[in-house]
């Protein structure tokens, strides 16, 4: 999904944030390896194959390749980045939805509010690169949820204020721009996004020629990263991951929430393959759990804290009062009318992770990692567990990633 949208309007130069680092790697970290973790927003996992992607297969086929990588609940964009930055599940770092509502703070967080997504309070657990730059690390990221905010209180040392039209081009060439300053200046993790195939997915469908021609695009500039690195002979390890999958949708199967019992009185965080409702009246919550239970097709719903363990989506103030999840492919909204007619994108995610069309891609390449090694799919989680063991640092708080998990992709020191 195109993220911060409200932000576009921002210019995009680059901020130089006095971090914990102050700009300056410490000395124990001089010699250090890279990690350069891309996103590519939407890319699921089969798409190397289906859209025949050069550069993402020769980078899998001489590196490492996971069958797939499954998202954590719900499948959605700004849950998962902030999972793969910070190896806590939604429901433990609080990002529960690109839209939800927080019953303490008496406020909603959207991706279409730009004071909330760039206010670190709303963020639970420390990022990778807060953790590095504590430890006297430089970091450069260039756009990822949360990067602009402070979380922790502290930025990476360079970043980016989001603007979705900044092209590619840009983006590319500031990465191989940090990645060619003195070793004292130079980031050791470098976070870069890229929203094309994910906009094109939703916009045309995951058999469509435009999201064939967004992956390409994409394809050819991870490959010149890769080309960049491997001809300086630069000490630097690409992960290359996404956030969730894509599935087609179908206008005839669309659930009308609102026609079951009102929901007019609710506070709505996300619609689509999952929908929180909030509201303080106990009755009212009450009788449309028991109306929309009674009508319960094609979706289940659930009371706060009574969702399925293996969601792990349990935040007291932040999961919805009813929590709705749709069966796949089914898409939940209030009501059509007149006024508010049906606009369906082609396609779209959300769902529970257990949907294979919902896993994500994971393929890594460098110094640290094995050659022409295929794993099993695997929770995201244990990506931040993994930078850690490469960048040697130490969490500073709990997470619930298990680095034994991936270790078996990593050369013995």
């Amino acid at each position: 999904m195109k993220f911060l949208i409200a932000l576009t309007s921002l210019v995009s130069l680059v901020t130089v944030a006095l971090a914990t680092s102050g700009g300056t790697n410490s000395a124990e970290h001089l010699q250090k390896p890279t990690v350069l973790m891309i996103s590519i927003d939407g890319f699921r996992f089969d798409y190397i194959e289906k859209f025949g992607a050069p550069h993402l297969a020769e980078i899998a086929a001489s590196g490492v390749r996971a069958e797939s990588m499954k998202p954590s609940f719900p499948s959605l964009t700004f849950p998962n980045h902030i999972t793969l930055m910070t190896g806590r599940y939604p429901g433990n770092h609080g990002i529960v939805g690109n839209s939800f509502y927080d019953k303490v703070r008496k406020e909603k967080y959207s991706i279409g509010i730009g004071k909330t997504v760039r206010d670190g309070t709303w963020y639970l657990a420390d990022a990778l690169w807060t953790i590095a730059e504590r430890a006297g690390m430089v970091t450069g990221i260039y756009f990822w949820v949360g990067s602009e905010s402070k979380i922790g209180g502290v930025d990476p040392t360079y970043f980016m204020p989001y603007s979705d039209d900044t092209p590619n081009e840009d983006r590319v060439a500031k990465v191989e721009e940090w990645l060619s300053l003195p070793d004292e200046s130079r980031p050791h993790l470098v976070g870069l996004y890229f929203s094309d195939v994910d906009s094109a997915g939703h916009k045309f469908g995951t058999d469509s020629e435009q999201t064939k021609e967004a992956v390409l695009t994409i394809d050819n500039f991870v490959g010149r990263l890769d080309r960049f690195i491997t001809d300086r002979n630069l000490n630097v390890n690409m992960i290359v991951v996404s956030d969730h999958g894509m599935q087609n949708l179908d206008t005839n199967k669309v659930v009308e929430l609102g026609r079951i019992t009102d929901l007019s009185k609710f506070t709505w965080g996300d619609k689509g393959a999952v929908v929180n409702l909030y509201s303080d009246d106990d009755a009212l919550v009450a009788k449309a759990y028991e109306d929309l239970k009674a009508s319960e097709a094609h979706y289940r719903v659930y009371r706060r804290g009574e969702l399925p363990v293996e969601f792990k989506y349990d935040h007291a103030s932040r999961v919805g009062d009813i929590v709705l999840v749709a069966e796949m492919p089914y898409y939940l909204l209030d009501q059509i009318t007149p006024e508010k007619p049906l606009k369906l994108n082609k396609a779209t995610h959300g769902w529970d992770p257990s949907n294979q069309s919902m896993h994500a891609l994971f393929i890594a390449k460098g110094p640290q990692f094995k050659s022409g090694l295929v794993i099993p799919t695997f929770d995201n989680v244990n990506v931040f567990p993994l930078v850690l063991d490469i960048l040697d640092l130490s969490a500073t708080a709990p997470h619930d990633g298990n680095a034994e998990v991936l270790k078996c992709i990593l050369k013995a020191n």
